[in-house]
């Protein structure tokens, strides 16, 4: 008689697919940082880690969200700090530091709102709101759409404002520094295009009171769905020596151009196959300074 029974593997799958909720809810409170220092030093001796076992992230074409059953997943179990809280305005100025020092040498890709379809249908885009949100922030939201012409998916960053005034004159100055830190995103996504550690830059979408930026959608292209750092798919110890990799060279690029991130944190890391393995794509320049002018962060606690 055949073996009706659950196999070992699919067993593994239903456990792991009844645990995401679980995981998702833990949200950005969870974190690697032990696992991701533990890596950093494994990265200073390479050949050292190129001796662990578990490989590169294998996968069949049925598994796009699953992983082979020999890899070693990343165990969160560490409180996270809470991100810096500031105001657009009181940056205002460090924005207006790196704007001066890019706008003589960098200058943005523009798009308008017809140059997007939506993500499933593929239907032009007239407004911000036929496009289905995928994260939200202190700062604005994430909306899911595709370039109209080659279908390529983007990622919406929309800017938000507080809405809190004591005066017209406040929402005015509040307006203009959204606007002014948008400037500065841009200016750095456009600088940073080409880097495998950052996404690539499509534009910006000037909408009046909004200027929105558009990069190309980090995670698995053809369901819409994201990996960040502190929800990661289950990976081998190896992958995980050159994640953290992909971090310290993305930093790297950074300050060489002279810029501070100031917000790296595991929700602002996402993950993307490329080949046979996931690779780091470092995101969210919102709180970003130059070394000369840094940015004055809010407290934090662990």
């Amino acid at each position: 008689m055949a073996d009706i029974s659950m196999s070992a593997q699919r067993k593994r799958r239903a456990q792991r697919m009844a645990n995401r909720p679980r995981r998702l809810a833990q949200g950005p409170v969870s974190d690697h940082g032990d696992e991701i220092l533990q890596a950093i030093e494994l990265v200073k001796a390479k050949q050292e880690a190129e001796a662990y076992p578990g490989g590169d992230f294998l996968e069949t074409k049925d598994q796009e969200t699953h992983t082979s059953e020999k890899s070693t997943s990343i165990v969160s179990h560490c409180d996270s700090q809470s991100a810096p809280q500031t105001s657009v305005h009181e940056n205002k100025s460090v924005d207006e530091e790196v704007i001066k020092m890019l706008q003589t040498s960098v200058t943005c890709q523009t798009l308008k709102l017809n140059d997007l379809s939506t993500f499933d249908m593929g239907w032009t885009v007239k407004s911000l709101v036929t496009l289905v949100e995928i994260g939200r922030g202190s700062y604005g939201r994430v909306l899911l759409a595709r370039h109209r012409s080659t279908g390529v998916p983007l990622a919406v960053k929309e800017p938000s404002w507080s809405d809190d005034f004591m005066s017209p004159g406040e929402m005015v100055e509040e307006l203009k520094a959204t606007r002014t830190r948008a400037t500065k995103e841009a200016l750095i996504q456009q600088l940073l295009s080409g880097s495998p550690y950052f996404p690539k830059f499509w534009g910006t979408l000037d909408l009046g009171n909004e200027l929105c930026q558009a990069v190309e959608f980090i995670g698995c292209k053809k369901t819409g769905t994201g990996y960040p750092l502190h929800a990661p798919p289950r990976l081998s110890v190896s992958n995980v020596v050159k994640i953290a990799e992909d971090i310290v060279k993305g930093m790297k690029e950074f300050h060489d151009h002279g810029l501070l991130h100031n917000d790296l944190k595991n929700d602002n890391v996402l993950l993307e196959k490329r080949g046979k393995r996931y690779n780091a794509v470092v995101i969210d320049f919102g709180i970003a300074s130059t070394m000369t002018a840094p940015a004055k962060l809010g407290r934090q606690t662990t």
